[in-house]
This record gives C-alpha cells, structure tokens and sequence, in this order.
C-alpha cells in the first residue's frame, strides 16, 4: 500500500514517524478483515503512476484527487468521502469569493486572511500555507485565538 507524504488529515506521520490518518485507519481495517499484513510504503506523488501501472504497488492512499491527468493513468475506486471546502466570508461580501467568478477574487485589492490557531491534532502546531507561486500580491494573514474543542 503506497501512501503519500503530509496529507492531512488522509495521510500523514505522528508520534516519532507513526503513519496516522483517515486512510490508514480504513486500508488498516480493511487488511485486518482480509486477515493480511498490511506493508505501508512512502511514495511521491509523482510515482503513483508508475508504480501502480508496474506493479510494485496494489493501491495507493492520501487524499489523491480524481483529476483527468490522473484517470488517464490509473484507474479510481468509488469515491468514499466527498469534501466540499470554502472561505468562511461576510454574507454581504460572498461574490467577492465566488471561484465560480474568479476574476472577482483576482480584483481584491488587498485580501487579508486569518487562521485560527488551533492544532490540527493534540501536541502539533497548525501551520500557515504558503502563498501561491505567480500570485504578485503579498497576503496579509494573522492568527486569531481559538478555542480547542477536542475532547
């Protein structure tokens, strides 16, 4: 089983190197009610092709998206998770962030973003995403104060 580097929350290392994630807890399963060992094996993105189409891997796991490049080359089960994501935004400004209008979202003048500062997961710091290559604007983002709600 290939799985891909930092695909949180899909795949992704804990815990002095432990693998952890949605698709590991479910190939995890999986190979438990086929009664076999499950051998868990680091790949780049970049290999998942080849090394499926060459057989040195059966499947591989990390929040891979269904792109046409992708489907060109190998082939996908059944989606098992739809995940619709978006900027939290004030109702009165929500078609400046309409990507259906992208040009909308391109004549921000000066977009300010914030992060909450809450982990990901208990002990691990949330980190900030780097700026898009190409874009020219700088993004001003800050960290506000959250509230951790794990239990």
């Amino acid at each position: 089983m290939g799985y891909t580097r930092d695909s949180l929350p899909w795949t992704f290392q804990y815990e002095a190197g432990k693998v952890v994630g949605f698709d590991i807890d479910m190939v995890s399963s999986l190979a438990r009610e086929m009664g076999v060992t499950l051998e868990l094996v680091l790949i780049d993105r970049a290999d998942l092709a080849r090394l499926l189409n060459d057989g040195y891997l059966d499947t591989v796991v990390g929040g891979i998206a269904l792109t046409t490049e992708h489907m060109e080359v190998v082939w996908f089960s059944a989606p098992y998770l739809d995940a619709t994501l978006g900027f939290v935004v004030p109702d009165h400004r929500r078609d400046d962030f309409n990507f259906n209008r992208r040009e909308a979202v391109k004549a921000l003048k000066a977009p300010r973003l914030a992060v909450l500062d809450l982990p990901v997961l208990p002990g691990q710091d949330a980190r900030l995403p780097a700026a898009g290559r190409g874009d020219r604007r700088r993004l001003r983002t800050r960290v506000l104060p959250g509230r951790d709600r794990s239990v």
